[in-house]
């Protein structure tokens, strides 16, 4: 059986085991202070294992223990805390590399604009596109034709849905299609 890393990870994470280490641990540190003060005073290991075990500890002891621990473990949670915000601000989302769809018969563009204050994101400058030459049409005012800027191909406002139909529909498809990130994506 190979030892790794992960094994002595899950041994130390179980709770009985983690208990044995850490009085294991205790022991051997307590061992070697016994045998360095034996050697230091010149005196016999059984004495010196004896003043180990009988040692009293004062209470400014435990108190400086204390507030050092809690030092330590705030500075370490501050670490954690930023580390985790700057890896939510890194992260890329997988749905964001979808800007494109094919939909009631025309395919459909927009970019992604994150929310402000948020790590959401929506869908912004949804166009169609033209089906003979792909360039953008653009959208009329009340009572006109889409017009392609390209080919000059006009398209009557009847046969092209409305965008806010199709941006429902984009982001409940995308919402479908990436559920571990659906909370990210808003109307």
């Amino acid at each position: 059986m190979k030892i790794n890393k992960d094994f002595f990870l899950k041994i130390w994470r179980d709770p009985v085991w983690s208990k044995v280490i850490s009085v294991g641990l205790l022991g051997v540190i307590a061992a070697i202070y016994a045998f360095i003060e034996s050697i230091v005073k010149d005196s016999s290991f059984t004495n010196s294992a004896i003043n180990v075990l009988t040692m009293q500890i004062k209470l400014w002891h435990v108190l400086v223990a204390v507030i050092i621990f809690v030092v330590f473990y705030s500075i370490r949670n501050l670490y954690w805390i930023k580390d985790l915000t700057n890896q939510e601000m890194d992260r890329q989302y997988v749905f964001l590399s979808e800007c494109e769809t094919e939909l009631k018969g025309f395919m459909w563009i927009w970019t992604w604009s994150k929310v402000e204050n948020s790590s959401n994101y929506k869908v912004t400058d949804l166009h169609p596109l033209c089906p003979i030459c792909n360039g953008t049409l653009t959208i009329p005012d009340v009572l006109g034709d889409y017009e392609c800027g390209k080919c000059d191909n006009e398209i009557e406002t009847q046969y092209v849905p409305s965008k806010s139909v199709i941006k429902k529909q984009i982001i409940n498809d995308l919402r479908n299609k990436y559920p571990d990130e659906a909370l990210f994506i808003v109307s």
